[in-house]
């Protein structure tokens, strides 16, 4: 086959390396043959040669030899081929701030937390993830012969450092029979405060006060995995009571602490605080609306017939913020705060939306503001990755696309081939260009957003050139391009002007320049379509293609911090490729201390499931919506206007050095600098701070403070100063405005055990204020940080050979915050790595609810090649598989994970 390159999808992060090409394919697989097969950014490590062209039938036979064979005592292989063999082996790191239950199903876990007495000491904030189950039991395998055991595990209980306001949730990800468990904070002497047990999968509470605590986990079902999860508010849950604040007099919201959809039976008439209150509107998840007018005529004990109206409007205000005050003291009730008036930026209403930290980093919602007030004109934007799925969050988003590999209408995502994979990489990209904005439902897209008129002008053309491996070849990206840029290609269809692509996201590339390739661009260019694409996740300078290709927008990627991910690749002083930076995610940390890792948070597999990546392919479509929100407010605007925008400094905020950087390129995107860029308006004066929240964690003494405008108005800071004698703020590089960096230090000398809360406070010229909370951990030596026993497996990509069946499997315990694993005898040949926890002993590792690792990053898994020599250094990260919003479905059809090894169960017998 000629030489063509094979290219990957962008996700993840890691060290450096080389991609081989695989061999021939064809059919739904392979698209032409006689190409170059370029990956799409995946992440390898430079001892190691990865590639993604395992053909997915190969793939598939491999996987059913080496693992749907299988016994009460393992795996059945064949015998081994007598090839070289050489060793592998690695780590796996923990993210901070993880921990696992003591007593789950797995024998490995079994140190009984059911009682007061026996509560574990966890870490605060934490992400935790146990079991609980009303009884003993079996699993059973897809033949329905019970092969491996559950034990009864009532009760988890904890005992933690908690401070006021904190949030508590529970999340009940899967059990046997779909129960959700009960949640429950205790006083240090096991004494209830508050229960919940709704019937909701997720159930969250609020710290009344400072203090030491017990958490219980119940069980309310049949072996039951769940995350508990304790961190700072995203936002704040009380509001002050400012006077100056702008609210309509006499109402009030109110939101009960059982949080169930009815008003409490009898809380208005057994509460004086409540005496002559009345339920305007409203619900019990999400608060009730109040008037107040009669509450607030009897505290001023008025004559009769004189009605609340005579008074002022402060007079007003003044008594409904009294009113407030007393129902806030009521000890049924979660918040109780003013009905403001807002008139400035759009937040929506996604139930996920305070998990994207993302958005607020590039000033979104003043972009969406300007959005929603403005009439847009069509724009569409071509996705060329793995497809799409239909998603519930995706409705009406999605225009006609093509499969480029099957060569037919449909560009439905199929999924990873790899069992218990999962890769629908192109439905995550499109979540962040157009997912239903302001829907109550998810999470929001970029370019999600209605104009003025209420309708979503932004949808994205889907066009499928990636298996599902995440692989793909140069020959179907350039027809993909040719088809969104309206000119001839091997579909048979060639787009109108009015039915062409606006823009062009690509989140995927490899080495090696490609003259045809270029040739495809320069088309699209020529045709007024705005090329952008991820600059790869190699953690190096060497350039990315079609990233570095003349006349496409390379986009490379930053965490939360705004500081390079330390995946993205760059560039140097003499070859700045890199143009511009959006987020990307960092999982391995936490920075803002809610319980989750630091990832971008999208659309995934089913109607309802979301999950949390990270990589430049992440950082991509960030640009992709901003520059599709620009094109839709000024039709007018072209493609050369925009690289000369960019170019200029004029859509971004400023990184590292000034103007262009090899780095961060022309900066950070920033969607409120492009939308008023694009539409001519000005923009208010608007702080934005970089992270809004600061989490030292167990560990972390240093965390970066940037403070920034995000409008085109003067804005000017006073100082920023710190409230506690362990915390302070230093300037690193501030300009004359008070803008710029700094650096906020705590002092861990001297602090004993337990959790700290603090506050950084910024304050503007104009005297306004800005308060950020920070919290801090001087953790119990006791409680360290653990993601329990690990299994590792190396899964063959191919059927060539075979391994014996104690190579196939490592088990490795926590060791000082990591895992070590190690294959001493391994024949040449390609494979995969996965390592996860099987906490409810069903036989597989990494089920939802579980903790789970894939080489080199979570949910896109590629290959390792070994051949001459031993491959060492392999590093991953195991995370939480949690998918935000999903419903667990138990053994009845739910995808499992991958099949261990399984060994001798001392319960078998008593639970059959």
């Amino acid at each position: 086959m000629s030489a063509l390159s094979l290219l990957t999808a962008c996700g993840g992060g890691g060290g450096g390396g080389d991609s081989s090409s695989g061999g021939d394919s064809g059919g739904d697989n392979g698209g032409d043959n006689g190409g170059t097969q370029i990956s799409a950014c995946a992440d390898s490590v430079a001892v190691a040669s990865l590639t993604a062209s395992q053909d997915e039938s190969s793939l598939s036979d491999s996987l059913s030899n080496a693992f749907l064979n299988r016994s009460n005592q393992g795996l059945v292989l064949p015998e081994r081929s007598a090839l070289a063999n050489f060793s592998v082996s690695g780590s796996i790191v923990i993210p901070g701030g993880v921990m696992v239950d003591s007593d789950t199903a797995d024998p490995a876990n079994d140190v009984s937390n059911n009682s007061v007495a026996s509560a574990q000491a966890i870490l605060n904030p934490v992400s935790l993830a146990g079991y609980v189950s009303t009884r003993i039991g079996l699993h059973t395998d897809p033949d329905g012969f019970g092969v491996t055991s559950f034990p009864r595990d009532e009760n988890d209980y904890y005992r933690v450092i908690l401070k006021k306001s904190q949030n508590i949730a529970l999340y009940s990800v899967d059990s046997v029979d779909n129960s959700a468990q009960s949640l429950c904070l205790l006083d240090s002497e096991g004494n209830e405060t508050f229960t919940q047990t709704s019937g909701s999968l997720v159930k969250t509470m609020v710290v009344p006060a400072d203090g030491e605590y017990v958490i219980r986990v119940r069980a309310r079902g049949v072996s039951a995995l769940y995350q508990l999860v304790i961190g700072q508010a995203t936002t704040a849950r009380q509001s002050t009571l400012d006077p100056e604040a702008d609210f309509i007099p006499n109402q009030v919201l109110v939101k009960f602490k059982d949080g169930t959809e009815q008003l409490p039976s009898g809380v208005i008439q057994d509460n004086p605080a409540l005496d002559g209150v009345k339920v305007v509107g409203g619900a019990g998840d999400t608060g009730w609306l109040m008037d107040l007018s009669a509450r607030t005529a009897t505290l001023n004990s008025l004559p009769a017939g004189v009605q609340i109206a005579t008074l002022s409007a402060d007079e007003q205000k003044q008594q409904t913020l009294q009113a407030i005050a007393e129902i806030r003291a009521l000890d049924t009730v979660e918040y109780a705060e003013p009905n403001y008036i807002r008139e400035a930026f759009l937040e929506p209403n996604d139930r996920l939306f305070e998990t994207q930290w993302h958005y607020p980093l590039i000033n979104l919602t003043q972009a969406w503001t300007i959005a929603q007030a403005s009439p847009m004109a069509a724009v569409r934007v071509a996705v060329i990755d793995t497809g799409i799925r239909n998603h519930i969050d995706l409705v009406g988003q999605v225009g006609d696309g093509w499969d480029f590999i099957g060569n037919d209408d449909d560009a439905t995502d199929p999924g990873s081939s790899l069992s218990g994979a999962s890769n629908f990489h192109g439905t995550h990209v499109t979540g962040t260009v157009v997912a239903l904005t302001d829907n109550v439902v998810g999470v929001a897209g970029v370019a999600g957003v209605t104009d003025v008129s209420g309708t979503r002008p932004v949808k994205v053309m889907p066009l499928r050139v990636l298996d599902g491996n995440g692989s793909g070849s140069d020959a179907d990206v350039i027809e993909a391009i040719k088809y969104a840029s309206g000119v001839s290609n091997k579909s048979g269809r060639t787009l109108s002007e009015s039915e062409r692509a606006h823009v062009i996201n690509m989140s995927l590339g490899g080495p090696g320049n490609s003259a045809a390739l270029q040739e495809a661009i320069d088309i699209a260019r020529s045709n007024d379509v705005v090329v952008i694409a991820a600059a790869g996740n190699e953690n190096t300078s060497s350039r990315s293609f079609p990233a570095a290709n003349d006349g496409v927008i390379a986009v490379g990627a930053v965490g939360p911090d705004r500081t390079r991910a330390s995946y993205s690749n760059f560039g140097t002083s003499a070859d700045m490729w890199v143009d511009i930076v959006a987020p990307g995610g960092e999982l391995r940390k936490d920075l803002n201390g809610d319980g989750q890792p630091d990832g971008i948070l999208s659309t995934w597999d089913s109607d309802n499931s979301y999950v949390l990546l990270q990589g430049t392919s992440m950082a991509s479509p960030h640009v992709a919506g901003v520059v599709a929100l620009m094109r839709a407010i000024n039709p007018n605007l072209t493609g050369a206007n925009i690289e000369t925008l960019l170019a200029s400094g004029e859509i971004s905020t400023d990184l590292g050095t000034r103007g262009q950087d090899p780095v961060f390129g022309f900066g950070l995107i920033d969607a409120a600098l492009a939308v008023g860029a694009a539409s001519g308006q000005g923009i208010p004066a608007v702080l934005v701070v970089t992270p809004e929240q600061l989490n030292f964690g167990s560990a972390e003494e240093e965390i970066s403070l940037r403070l920034s405008n995000g409008g085109t108005e003067a804005l000017e800071i006073q100082s920023v100063t710190g409230d506690e004698s362990w915390l302070r703020v230093e300037e690193v590089d501030v300009e004359a405005n008070g803008l710029g960096e700094y650096r906020v230090i705590a002092e861990r000398s001297g602090l004993a055990i337990g959790v700290y809360l603090a506050s950084v406070t910024i304050t503007l010229a104009d005297g306004e204020e800005r308060v950020l909370s920070v919290i801090l951990q001087v953790p119990d030596p006791n409680a360290g940080i653990d993601a329990g026993r690990h299994y590792v497996l190396i899964i063959q990509a191919s059927s060539s050979t075979s391994l014996d069946p104690e190579a196939q499997q490592d088990i490795t315990d926590a060791d000082s915050g990591a895992y070590q694993y190690s294959f001493p005898v391994v024949p040449e040949d390609s494979y995969y790595i996965i390592a996860g926890t099987d906490m409810d002993n069903d036989g597989f590792i990494c089920d939802e609810g579980e903790f789970c690792a894939e080489y080199p990053v979570l949910n896109e898994p590629q290959e390792v090649i070994v051949e001459g020599g031993a491959v060492a250094g392999l590093t991953m990260t195991t995370n939480y598989r949690l998918g935000f919003g999903q419903t667990a479905t138990g053994d009845n059809g739910k995808r499992k994970g991958y099949p261990r090894f399984l060994v001798e169960d001392n319960q078998l017998d008593e639970a059959r």
